[in-house]
């Protein structure tokens, strides 16, 4: 802990080296550091849910088209989704 004018303490980062007094203006600081650092994580946090919610519901329609395509009863006779059969009958 070094002091700076006006009674004014910079932390060093070594709390062991300080006196009490002195630690406990420090672990102030750090806590309220450690506050930013959480309100800015939490911020982040937020944000990404909504961008996972957007992405989750792109997924979940990309799987129903793939279930679409699939599905007999709404594929359409030569949109290549329904594998017609082919007579391949050898005339010899």
């Amino acid at each position: 802990m070094e002091q700076t004018n006006q009674n004014q303490f910079k932390c060093s980062g070594n709390c062991l080296q300080c006196l009490p007094a002195q630690r406990a203006y420090c672990s102030s600081q750090h806590a309220y550091s450690n506050m930013k650092v959480l309100d800015m994580v939490a911020k982040a946090v937020l944000s990404m849910q909504g961008e996972i919610s957007v992405i989750k519901e792109k997924i979940e329609t990309i799987q129903n088209n793939e279930a679409n395509i699939f599905d007999p009863s709404i594929a359409q006779k030569g949109d290549g989704a329904v594998i017609e059969p082919q007579n391949n009958s050898l005339n010899i």
